[in-house]
């Protein structure tokens, strides 16, 4: 059986691989702190509504394989907690997910 740290190396190698991959197109420049802020609130609110559908299945392709680590790492919980464990990090890796796409998506608004 593998060791469960194994599974959790793999995730934790596949999340900063998530991350890494999402701030590629970041451009750092200097910005008044006035200036930040109104980019970021103008982000917000003028954030598109409709999602690409290629963006969404990219999305959920890439996180398949850290939930596949996290449910390893998770693996030997007890029978009646498995199901717990699961939607745990089905809800974690959603949140991770949309996280880092606005994080991404705020870097290349600019």
């Amino acid at each position: 059986m593998i060791p469960r740290r194994v599974f959790a190396t793999l995730a934790l190698i596949t999340a900063t691989f998530i991350v890494y991959g999402s701030v590629i197109p970041f451009r750092p420049s200097s910005l008044s702190l006035h200036a930040a802020a109104s980019r970021y609130a103008f982000v917000l609110v003028s954030a598109p509504l409709d999602v690409h559908r290629f963006d969404t299945l990219v999305n959920v392709l890439i996180v398949v394989p850290l939930a596949f680590s996290l449910m390893g790492a998770r693996h030997r919980a007890t029978p009646n907690r498995q199901a717990a464990a699961a939607a745990l990090t089905m809800g974690a890796c959603v949140l991770f997910s949309v996280v880092v796409e606005g994080r991404s998506e705020e870097h290349t608004s600019e």
